[in-house]
């Protein structure tokens, strides 16, 4: 947390704790996109670094409170995509 605005080595040092886009990760060997598994993970300081994935207690955005929150928005995302996809074919097939 930066307590002092007017000290530019806290922000700095704010920034680069800050991630800002990581790999998606899978949960199990057999959904890895690395191996070991783990993510690319790009922090708002510029750096980029490989963070394992750990089901407990891990590093975010790598853990398994977060592989959990990004499956179900997966869930959510394909089930829209799937109705929008055969509402469409429904409309081209009539």
């Amino acid at each position: 947390m930066i307590t002092d605005v007017n000290n530019p080595a806290a922000s700095a040092q704010a920034q680069s704790s800050i991630f800002v886009m990581f790999d998606w990760f899978g949960t199990d060997t057999g959904a890895f996109n690395h191996i070991p598994g783990g993510s690319n993970v790009l922090y708002m300081g510029g750096h980029i670094e490989f963070i394992r994935y750990q089901q407990t207690g891990g590093t975010a955005p790598t853990n398994g409170v977060l592989a959990n929150v990004l499956d179900a928005i997966a869930a959510v995302v394909s089930r829209l995509l799937y109705r929008q996809d055969a509402q469409w074919r429904v409309l081209v097939q009539a």
